[in-house]
């Protein structure tokens, strides 16, 4: 499990849920890549594109503590990982390089889960 932290983000457990699945309908079946922008300041996107080059753009406000962060997820995987937190909040750090990402239930401090980026 990674240790060291640059980013960390909270927020709501269903609201991030839906908005990757809403973003993660417009890409490609096999991969489901989507992409994922936080700035320092809490302005987070999330987008997917598909190979017939819709896309589709999701923003949320979320509270965000150290820099920002740009990285690629399977969607699927993501949305699994946040799937199995029973509190209504969930806590996303990443690691400085953006080398994975620990989904963590705040109020429950036995769940973890690792979820590893993918290139985009």
């Amino acid at each position: 499990l990674p240790q060291e932290c640059a980013t960390t983000i909270l927020e709501e457990r269903d609201l991030m849920r839906s908005a990757l699945g809403r973003v993660g309908l417009m890409t490609n079946e096999k991969q489901k890549s989507i992409s994922l922008d936080a700035s320092a300041n809490g302005d987070m996107i999330l987008t997917g594109q598909s190979a017939d080059q819709d896309d589709a753009e999701e923003r949320l406000s979320v509270r965000a503590e150290g820099g920002a962060v740009s990285v690629g997820f399977n969607s699927a995987y993501l949305i699994e990982a946040i799937s199995h937190v029973s509190g209504s909040e969930l806590r996303l750090s990443f690691t400085p390089a953006g080398n994975s990402c620990l989904v963590e239930d705040p109020d429950d401090p036995r769940y973890r889960c690792v979820v590893m980026p993918m290139r985009l």
